[in-house]
């Protein structure tokens, strides 16, 4: 990486966050992305893209005229009241009041939505799909990067802060040092990657894998080593039961291009076609980025790990138990009872609110690389390669007659840590004492900032919010902030 000592703004990480932040400083200020894989996108681009927002164009066209910020950011603090305690009031403010200008600038830049959606916890339809899927957002936000003449560096880690008189004022990045006359901005993602601090704040998930092995808290070590301070570092999402992809390929819906002239007949196709004919293409994304519903294990179905055995109590969160089982993982089990009770509406075994239901038909249909039926006991162990007597010991009583059904593998991760730096409202990283640390700003999972998020397409409304905010910021002289 060649030495340059003329930017003015640098961002750390190529996610979601990171390129908000990199583009709206850069409408300002020549700026500097630096990412340390070979390629943009961070957890963004494996998520489900999906986003919450009040009051934006969506909803005034599906006729929903009276949401508010202000409902919004109540329906979170309602969700979250199980850690208001713990939550910073004000970035939840923060968020649902500038979520819809975000939305709006995303969909300025080219990325097309479908809906608004149904979420649990949600008092009015808010929820927006990015389409054709979430590298939608990083395809625009890194093409309108580069158009306002924003440089990129991939495959770069950054090692370090340069600190001159009490600022940042830079990057050691590959051995080399590149100055920023206004500043830093941390976007690098969370910390469920990094060994240390996991133990340190979630010592009982050591044996559970994050979805994003390369959220490796870049970060959060900078942040630390100038004197900053994580906060909620124990509160994490995680634990979810996922299936994984098909063998050798993503969905089809992960691998299309996020070009306007697919994006717009997709969204047409939300909004006018029956559920049915969607299924095809919502049913990979339902059975490998959603969690089985807790009612099927409420029914009665099990959980078996590869030894055959009945390891936990299904209905109390049992992803720490299974990330505790040989491999990782384990298979659900159920007889032919609870087998036609999730193949007829409306209980579904996966659901995405608006968008579709996955039943075991569907799963028989569309993944039957996951389903494996079986006439008794002992053929369901021979085709799992389980110990037969094992899984016939495991079994409640009533169900050796079979036929028995099993779905799976499944296994749980770590989604996101909810520990983030101290920061204030506008994004600079503060000290434990509440002082700011000048030049340096973080966006994203890396400035949660005390934040607890709760319910669906929140997490990415503040990745994209918090990063256009702290690029804003960076961007401005920073006495006036």
């Amino acid at each position: 990486m060649p030495e340059a000592a003329c930017y003015e703004v640098i961002v750390v990480g190529g996610g979601g966050a990171g390129l908000a932040a990199a583009t709206a400083a850069q409408s300002g200020c020549k700026t500097l992305l630096v990412e340390r894989r070979p390629a943009l996108g961070g957890t963004t681009a494996i998520s489900t893209g999906l986003i919450s927002a009040a009051g934006t164009r969506a909803q005034r066209l599906a006729g929903i005229a009276d949401d508010t910020p202000e409902r919004h950011c109540d329906d979170m603090l309602s969700a979250g009241q199980a850690q208001a305690e713990r939550n910073n009031a004000a970035l939840t403010r923060l968020l649902a009041e500038e979520a819809p200008a975000t939305v709006d600038w995303l969909a300025a830049l080219g990325v097309t939505f479908g809906g608004p959606f149904p979420s649990p916890g949600a008092s009015r339809d808010r929820m927006l799909v990015p389409l054709p899927n979430a590298g939608s957002y990083i395809f625009h936000l890194a093409r309108a990067f580069r158009r306002a003449g924003g440089t990129l560096r991939l495959g770069a880690a950054v090692e370090d802060l340069i600190v001159e008189e009490g600022r940042v004022v830079g990057i050691v990045a590959e051995g080399r040092r590149i100055t920023a006359t206004r500043g830093v901005i941390l976007a690098s993602g969370d910390f469920s990657a990094h060994k240390a601090l996991r133990h340190e704040y979630l010592p009982r998930y050591d044996a559970m894998p994050a979805i994003n092995t390369h959220s490796v808290g870049t970060g959060f070590e900078l942040g630390l080593k100038l004197g900053g301070e994580i906060l909620n570092g124990d509160i994490v999402r995680a634990g979810q039961l996922r299936f994984p992809p098909p063998e050798g390929q993503g969905s089809l819906v992960t691998r299309l291009p996020p070009r306007r002239w697919l994006a717009e007949p997709m969204r047409l196709a939300l909004k006018h076609l029956p559920k049915a004919l969607l299924k095809p293409v919502t049913m990979p994304f339902l059975a490998t980025y959603l969690t089985p519903d807790a009612a099927l294990f409420r029914e009665g179905a099990i959980l078996l790990n590869a030894e055959g055995e009945r390891f936990t109590d299904e209905t109390k969160a049992p992803g720490l138990a299974v990330s505790r089982q040989p491999q990782g993982q384990a298979h659900i089990v159920f007889d032919a009872r609870i087998a036609a009770h999730f193949d007829t509406p409306p209980n579904a075994i996966c659901s995405a609110p608006g968008v579709a239901h996955a039943y075991l038909r569907d799963f028989r249909r569309y993944r039957g690389d996951l389903v494996t039926s079986a006439a008794s006991p002992e053929a369901l162990a021979q085709a799992l390669g389980m110990p037969p007597e094992r899984l016939s010991a495991s079994l409640p009583e009533g169900w050796a007659a079979g036929p028995l059904y099993a779905l799976g593998p499944v296994r749980p991760a770590i989604s996101t840590t909810m520990g983030g730096l101290r920061v204030d409202e506008n994004l600079r990283v503060l000290r434990a004492d509440g002082g700011a640390i000048p030049g340096l700003f973080a966006a994203g999972s890396v400035g949660y900032g005390g934040l607890v998020i709760v319910g669906q397409g929140n997490n990415l409304g503040w990745a994209f919010t918090s990063g256009r905010r702290a690029g804003l910021n960076m961007a401005r002289d920073e006495r006036d902030i």
